[in-house]
């Protein structure tokens, strides 16, 4: 599909997906989120859309997923997106986003996947982020963080996948997994990170890859731990 966005998708009162993935489009996305409230899926991703993030989704109170990914937004996440009470995935990859990760993130309470891997974004990550306890996948990967990884992180031990790769945290790995009994993928390559393997996460029977550049003999072992 080419061309841009129709206006007249405000009309849809009841709709519940929209997926406007994979397309050619122009422009950016037009503010016709205000009357969508019964959307709870909605695709954006890869259709080459600019411009920055739609801030009015934020009025949308059922949405459950919101992939933006692989365009070419620009600007910071709006602090809207982080008032979405039902919001369970947000992802929005490969795009061209620059400030902070906002503190206001920890808003989002059944969020399970939080994706803004492959932007600009810089500084700290917040340390609410932290209490989200119910995240299953976090990533951060090739962005601009850095300061040191918490002891807190350990609250996050129902994840499954974690990816810092391409950051610039640094210090040691915090020693803080004796609880991840889900933990498959972990990447942490290209960083600052000093020490050696934290023995709580080598002892993470669930983990299938673990990538540091600094720790290529536990790797190893956790791959053969798994069957791979």
């Amino acid at each position: 599909m080419t061309g841009s966005i129709p206006v007249s998708l405000h009309k849809l009162h009841v709709l519940r997906d929209l997926a406007v993935a994979y397309n050619s489009l122009e422009g950016t996305v037009p503010a016709i989120f205000d009357t969508l409230k019964k959307l709870e899926v909605l695709f954006l991703d890869n259709s080459g859309l600019k411009g920055t993030l739609p801030f009015h989704i934020g009025s949308l109170p059922m949405i459950k997923e919101l992939y933006l990914n692989k365009n070419f937004f620009t600007g910071s996440i709006p602090e809207a997106l982080f008032d979405c009470p039902s919001l369970e995935q947000l992802s929005v990859m490969e795009n061209l986003l620059t400030g902070t990760l906002s503190a206001r993130v920890e808003n989002l309470k059944v969020l399970k996947g939080l994706d803004v891997g492959w932007n600009m974004l810089h500084g700290e990550v917040p340390s609410t982020l932290y209490n989200m306890r119910q995240l299953s996948g976090l990533a951060l990967y090739v962005n601009r963080f850095h300061s040191r990884l918490p002891s807190a992180l350990g609250n996050l031990s129902n994840l499954w996948n974690l990816y810092l790769s391409g950051n610039s945290f640094t210090s040691t790995i915090p020693d803080a997994f004796d609880n991840f009994s889900r933990l498959k993928h972990f990447q942490l390559e290209y960083n600052q990170f000093t020490g050696t393997v934290p023995s709580s996460l080598a002892r993470v029977a669930s983990l299938c890859e673990l990538v540091s550049a600094r720790a290529s003999t536990w790797a190893e072992f956790t791959l053969s731990h798994c069957g791979i």
